[in-house]
């Protein structure tokens, strides 16, 4: 989900200081219940979602393409 905003604008929106949301997303604080209640509101997904691990990334095999178009 992408929704284009800097750590600083989603800070403000869930009302949050942004080194303090900086700090939970980098997995340096723990949060309260009502704080991620608040993230998962604003992202518009349920709680259990921001516990869930991020989708992989699939690669193919072989040499990775050139850069040279």
């Amino acid at each position: 989900m992408a929704l284009a905003l800097t750590q600083e604008s989603f800070a403000e929106r869930v009302g949050m200081l942004a080194p303090n949301y900086a700090r939970l997303e980098q997995g340096r604080s723990n949060p309260t219940i009502s704080t991620l209640l608040r993230n998962a509101d604003e992202l518009g997904v349920q709680l259990a979602a921001l516990f869930e691990e991020p989708a992989r990334i699939r690669r193919r095999a072989g040499r990775p393409r050139s850069a040279v178009s």
